[in-house]
């Protein structure tokens, strides 16, 4: 077994611990699932690398005293040793895992609804909601004119600007809603 000695004496991240102990990330993983002491520093955000180093020491010594593969002098099993600590890990890769798989399957879902021209692309969409509120602005902007000529003559001047104010106003709402759109349309990309 050989002897660690710490290149320094805190660790920012994971990588960085495992490089620094001389090992890969998968063994400090597996060493984590033992019950590898890996608690950050509070003042400086770093793990203890000596603290880690001491217990692998403790740990080699301890299984050159007991049989591999047997169950504890306790008469606990590994994972019964480690207790909550070994499961929230477990919990934890296997959500990881999950979240990654599930992130993997839309992807494909993706992937396929675009292959079968499910989707549509987005600055078609665009377009074509663009072209229905030019429409839409256009024929409300004509309402005043073909609208006053119901009123008596006396009413009309006032009914025609009355009209093109709300319709002034609704333009203004709806050009609101089309920056609103476009920031979300920003925020998503």
């Amino acid at each position: 077994m050989k002897t660690l000695v710490p290149k320094r004496k805190g660790a920012r991240n994971q990588d960085q611990l495992a490089t620094d102990m001389g090992v890969s990330i998968r063994t400090l993983v597996s060493w984590i699932a033992e019950g590898l002491p890996l608690k950050k520093d509070k003042k400086t955000g770093e793990y203890n690398t000596n603290e880690c180093i001491a217990w692998i020491g403790g740990r080699d010594a301890a299984s050159r005293k007991r049989p591999v593969g047997r169950s504890r002098l306790d008469g606990t099993s590994p994972i019964q040793a480690h207790g909550d600590d070994r499961v929230a890990l477990v919990i934890a890769k296997l959500e990881a895992e999950v979240a990654k798989l599930k992130q993997e399957a839309r992807g494909k879902s993706l992937k396929n609804d675009e292959y079968e021209g499910l989707l549509l692309p987005a600055d078609d969409v665009r377009q074509w909601i663009a072209s229905r509120f030019l429409r839409i602005k256009s024929r409300l902007e004509q309402l005043p004119e073909e609208l006053q000529l119901l009123a008596p003559s006396s009413l009309r001047p006032q009914l025609h600007s009355d009209l093109a104010n709300a319709i002034h106003d609704l333009l203004l709402e709806m050009s609101g809603w089309e920056v609103q759109s476009q920031k979300t349309d920003l925020s998503e990309e």
